[in-house]
């Protein structure tokens, strides 16, 4: 029988279609998102710990797959307790790691991880589930939602409500003027993650550190004597500094 070709080309991060999902359900919720938002989210969610039940598959997976230094102390926990383990003991583990230790799921890439982040969104667009150039959901991926359970897309996150942007605007502005320096400036990744951990703590709202990046970026294109940025030696984006409320200002 004849070949078909389904992707011109395929890497090590196109071997796993599960995280389609995840990205599916991120472009369903904007008209439009980059690359960077959707990888760097993408990673960031999968690497979230969540405490699940100790089990003999998830001992297993740890024992063998689970060699970074952080896990030091949960690898001495598991060879105290050993495999004959009682039963009532959990463990944190990356959200990921809970979908890789199953043996039935078997993965011959391993985990997600962050110096790949542009990698793994582009196999959606092989697959034409979204639009290139604006990241935006394609009928394809509508119908990829469509057959996913609710469940499956609930367990990438926390049960929080997304940020709107002018949710986020507003607790980006509250932690850049806790964190600030005495010249005005605050570091933009340590603001973001802040007002992303106040916002899912008091307030039940959720948003990523790429996505809370993206927003100040607009909104320094429309308000460029609200924001400033200040640029690092390769030209990439580390300080944000605050002239104003935005929220007032738009």
């Amino acid at each position: 029988m004849n070949l078909l070709r389904v992707l011109d080309s395929a890497q090590r991060p196109m071997q796993r279609l599960g995280f389609g999902k995840y990205v599916a359900s991120r472009c369903a919720s904007t008209s439009t998102s980059s690359l960077e938002t959707l990888g760097h989210g993408l990673v960031e969610t999968v690497r979230r710990k969540v405490t699940v039940p100790l089990t003999p598959q998830i001992y297993t997976y740890a024992r063998r797959r689970l060699t970074d230094r952080a896990y030091a102390p949960l690898k001495q926990t598991l060879s105290r307790l050993g495999p004959d383990f009682d039963a009532g003991h959990t463990v944190r583990l990356e959200i990921q790691d809970v979908y890789l230790a199953p043996s039935q799921l078997p993965s011959q890439s391993g985990k997600l991880v962050d110096e790949d982040w542009r990698k793994y969104p582009p196999l959606l667009l092989a697959l034409g589930l979204i639009k290139p150039g604006t990241y935006s959901l394609m009928v394809a991926g509508l119908a990829l939602l469509r057959l996913t359970p609710p469940t499956e897309i609930a367990a990438f996150g926390s049960g929080a409500t997304p940020a709107d942007e002018t949710q986020m605007l507003a607790r980006l502005y509250a932690a850049y003027n806790e964190l600030k320096s005495p010249l005005g400036y605050a570091p933009i990744k340590e603001t973001a993650l802040l007002a992303g951990i106040r916002a899912l703590v008091n307030d039940g709202l959720r948003f990523e550190i790429a996505e809370a990046t993206e927003l100040l970026k607009r909104t320094q294109r429309e308000l460029p004597y609200v924001i400033r940025f200040n640029i690092d030696r390769m030209g990439n984006l580390v300080y944000v500094k605050f002239l104003a409320d935005p929220i007032s200002r738009k």
